[in-house]
């Protein structure tokens, strides 16, 4: 049981990434590990499942109230006067 799991340098090594990297998926919860003391213990199994990601960042959310704007080509600006007052 010993040998499935890896540090995170020998999980780095095989993902292409740092081993910040690796601890920065641990943190956000994408990549499943167990501590052991102040060492990350990362199964095999659950770096498998890392590896499939897509390359890149995520595409945006989008916004449909801002894609409405801007496909109506206008705005509303409200000004007050105090000129007036």
């Amino acid at each position: 049981m010993a040998g499935n799991y890896l540090t995170t340098k020998d999980a780095a090594k095989q993902l292409g990434v740092s081993k910040w990297r690796v601890c920065a998926l641990i943190r956000a919860g994408r990549l499943k590990a167990q501590r052991f003391g102040w060492a990350w213990q990362i199964l095999l199994e659950d770096l498998e499942a890392v590896r499939v990601r897509r390359p890149g960042r995520p595409p945006r959310q989008r916004n449909d109230r801002l894609e409405n704007d801007k496909a109506s080509n206008h705005s509303v600006v409200s000004v007050a006067d105090d000129s007036q007052r």
